[in-house]
């Protein structure tokens, strides 16, 4: 979302710089970086055509590759483990295993261990 973000900004900024208000720049990044292109809302030359054409490119490849990555984080469940991981690193903490480190070798048998999927997570 960072790179939406920095596109939206550079639009906006660049929109600025050739004359519109604040409101009007972030407007017309809008409509140009999702590809509504309702209306120009002045009249533009040369360079805002141009500035626009790198803008689009710019706002749809972004889209489309945090899209592309969203979808890869969920079709390879990324998402589950990360947050499988991180509830249970929260219920061990909150079973007060946190504090149950071993000092010896022989002291193992107190100390949790999770195993998934052939990894071991002291």
């Amino acid at each position: 979302m960072g790179m939406v973000a920095t596109v939206f900004v550079f639009g906006t900024l660049g929109y600025w710089a050739f004359g519109l208000s604040l409101l009007d720049s972030a407007y017309q990044t809008i409509t140009t970086i999702t590809t509504v292109g309702y209306r120009e809302l002045a009249v533009f030359g040369p360079a805002e055509k141009l500035f626009t054409m790198v803008l689009i490119v710019l706002g749809v490849s972004t889209a489309l590759y945090t899209f592309t990555l969203a979808v890869q984080v969920v079709v390879e469940g990324q998402l589950r483990e990360f947050v499988g991981r991180r509830r249970m690193d929260r219920e061990l903490s909150s079973d007060g295993f946190s504090d149950n480190k071993p000092t010896s070798p022989n002291q193992r048998v107190n100390y949790p261990c999770v195993v998934s999927r052939h990894k071991i997570f002291p």
